[in-house]
């Protein structure tokens, strides 16, 4: 291999199930300041998988009623959610950078926000906070 051939690695591989008829694969770069709220609790219409390339990240996510999950990510971390995880993602201290690729139905939104109500309905479900 010399200097100049291209170097190829695989940043994240997901088996993604039950993609019925035609569906919109989209790829966004997302950079969040420090200290950014980022997005707010939100859904998305089918599954998303995600890369971060720089900085960190807080993230708050729901999977099913009874499993919850609050979790740190630094560089180099993959994630994936299904269409029935709800989350909300924030900046630490450096800008962060990450990217996410997401399989919709055509012309779906990439985020569908949690309205309060919702949010107010399941707060029993949502696991503590650790301080």
């Amino acid at each position: 291999m010399s200097d100049t051939d291209p170097r190829i690695a695989v940043l994240s591989q997901a088996n993604v199930e039950h993609v019925p008829g035609p569906a919109d694969v989209t790829t966004v770069l997302v950079t969040l300041p420090p200290g950014s709220a980022g997005s707010p609790p939100h859904r998305h219409p089918g599954p998303v998988f995600g890369y971060l390339i720089s900085g960190e990240i807080a993230s708050r996510s729901r999977v099913n009623p009874s499993a919850s999950s609050a979790r740190g990510r630094r560089s180099g971390s993959r994630a994936a959610t299904s269409s029935t995880t709800r989350t909300r993602t924030t900046s630490t201290r450096p800008e962060t950078v990450f990217t996410v690729t997401a399989v919709l139905p055509p012309g779906a939104d990439l985020l569908v926000p949690v309205s309060d109500e919702e949010l107010a309905e399941r707060a029993h479900l949502r696991a503590p906070r650790s301080n």
